[in-house]
């Protein structure tokens, strides 16, 4: 029997492996094309892991795209990665990645605020 992760270490594991993604489009211009890339790359490593097992979720939204990247937001040089993760159990947990000028950071967002 695989032993899977808890929540807040598969939360971590997610929150981690996002912000070394959004490394690669830390000086990149925030298109469609970038987002694209951005969701395909997150999508795939979401899917592996919870394949394995050890990813302790049931399903998975990422959204990379013109909703959450406005046109304020790119005039800003932000860029911004949602990733929703559920499971049969729990509430679902939002995790926002963003990436300013200067810095790429995470944090979760559940119904009653900011945790």
């Amino acid at each position: 029997m695989k032993k899977m992760l808890s929540v807040d270490k598969t939360d971590e594991i997610i929150r981690l492996v996002v912000e070394d993604f959004c490394l690669d489009v830390l000086f990149e211009f925030n298109d469609d094309l970038t987002r694209k890339a951005m969701t395909d790359k997150v999508c795939d490593f979401l899917k592996s892991f919870r394949n394995c097992k050890l990813g302790n979720y049931d399903d998975y939204q990422v959204v990379c795209n013109e909703i959450n990247n406005s046109p304020a937001e790119i005039d800003q040089n932000n860029f911004l990665v949602d990733v929703l993760v559920t499971n049969t159990w729990e509430t679902p947990r939002h995790m926002v990645t963003k990436v300013d000028q200067k810095r790429i950071y995470s944090y979760v967002v559940d119904p009653y605020g900011v945790i």
